[in-house]
């Protein structure tokens, strides 16, 4: 969020919708992972994962496209 006063910015992140990853994150974002972060970041907890493995088991379903994927030396750059 991105607001003019501490004030605005707390009644954001208590009221406002989380900002999407998509437009957040430059480049190619899975949009399985953005509709799971938006999951974890929910005010409601019924809308979050419900543990941790089912959290993991997400994390896990989500299919990374060849050409989206890292290398393991681009991945141990990053």
């Amino acid at each position: 969020f991105e607001k003019d006063s501490a004030m605005a910015l707390v009644a954001a992140h208590i009221a406002e919708p989380v900002p999407s990853l998509v437009d957040a994150v430059p480049g190619w974002v899975s949009p399985e992972l953005a509709v799971l972060v938006t999951q974890c970041l929910a005010k409601s907890r019924r809308e979050r994962p419900a543990t941790v493995r089912a959290l993991a088991n997400a994390l896990r379903s989500i299919v990374i496209p060849k050409e989206h994927a890292l290398g393991e030396e681009e991945a141990r750059a990053w």
